[in-house]
């Protein structure tokens, strides 16, 4: 699924950015598509311990935002758009670079990275400062 491509690198710091929006865009990916094989009803749990999941309010805000940002990477661009389906399920698309350097910049931009946007702020306890986002009233 991921493939290991050599480049050529200006500096430490260049191949480390490369590396974290790759790394980036495939956790989104895989994030995304765990959320499309999410079925939408569950009939029956045959394991009490791991129950299946069902898709949610949240999965399906998660899966807009992602489509959103992916056409918005990629001009809107049908072409593309399937390229990126066919990539982050495993096939050889032939702009692959090009396609996961665009959707990583959107992808931050949009903070759709999996452990950022998936986060459930707690209340807390009366006696204890609130983080300023919590105050400012932003929260998800």
């Amino acid at each position: 699924m991921r493939s290991n491509d050599v480049g050529v690198f200006r500096s430490r710091v260049d191949f480390e950015r490369h590396r974290d929006a790759r790394n980036g865009f495939w956790s989104v990916a895989t994030a995304y598509l765990e959320v499309l094989e999410t079925p939408p009803l569950v009939a029956i749990s045959h394991d009490p311990e791991f129950p299946n999941r069902k898709l949610g309010a949240q999965m399906i805000e998660y899966k807009v935002d992602c489509d959103n940002a992916v056409k918005a990477a990629l001009d809107d661009n049908p072409s593309l758009v399937e390229d990126f389906h066919k990539l982050i399920r495993g096939s050889d698309v032939p702009h692959a670079n090009h396609i996961i350097a665009k959707c990583a910049k959107q992808f931050r931009q949009f903070q759709l990275l999996p452990h950022l946007y998936f986060v459930t702020i707690k209340k807390g306890r009366p006696d204890r400062r609130t983080s300023k986002i919590v105050q400012q009233g932003r929260v998800a």
